[in-house]
């Protein structure tokens, strides 16, 4: 009967030991995928890695760029600031950017313009218009009582004035008779006792 025992305490020991091999078969495989994993997110990782310098180096190269231009720049608007008045440079070459001159008077606490009480001399007409067009509202053109309004007055006034340049041409012509007296008259000259072409 000890036999038997031992047998069946061999054959559960057995059991066990196929049993482990088992899980540690299982084990080595997961720890194997998990090993592959692990490998290539490595990879991805470095791979990420070189990607994040090379842009890094492109971004202090681009820093280095953008601070020599900013120092150009500032160059530049120094250079463009500068005139008569602030440097050497003579008024001559101030161009069209000249600066605006400043005023020595005062600030005065009146308005800008004509005071109150002031006689102002606005325009004023050398002659009688030679045309006046006279113009009508809106809401009386096509009224059939138009006819029957009666004007109350002028409302308002706008001239237009144009210079017109007119050519006055003189000719001047010298006359030459045939009298029976003399066979010829001489040239009648102008009021400024020369003929045209003298």
């Amino acid at each position: 009967m000890s036999e038997n025992l031992h047998s069946k305490t061999i054959k559960e020991l057995i059991e066990k030991i196929d049993d482990l091999t088992s899980i540690i078969s299982t084990l080595t495989t997961t720890v194997a995928a998990q090993s592959k994993m692990i490998k290539s997110q490595t990879e991805k990782l470095n791979a990420q890695t070189e990607k994040l310098n090379a842009q890094s180096e492109t971004i202090s190269e681009q820093a280095t760029v953008n601070d020599k231009l900013k120092e150009k720049i500032k160059v530049q608007q120094e250079r463009l600031n500068k005139n008569s008045n602030n440097s050497s440079k003579p008024p001559s070459s101030d161009g069209l950017n000249k600066p605006k001159p400043k005023s020595l008077r005062k600030p005065s606490v009146k308005s800008p313009g004509g005071q109150k009480g002031h006689q102002g001399n606005g325009f004023k007409l050398m002659k009688e218009p030679d045309e006046t067009i006279q113009y009508h509202s809106d809401q009386c053109e096509g009224c059939p009582r138009f006819g029957f309004c009666k004007v109350c007055g002028v409302s308002e006034t706008k001239y237009d004035v144009d210079i017109c340049v007119e050519t006055k041409v003189t000719a001047h012509q010298v006359l030459s008779y045939e009298c029976p007296i003399k066979t010829y008259i001489p040239e009648i000259y102008n009021e400024g006792g020369s003929t045209p072409n003298a």
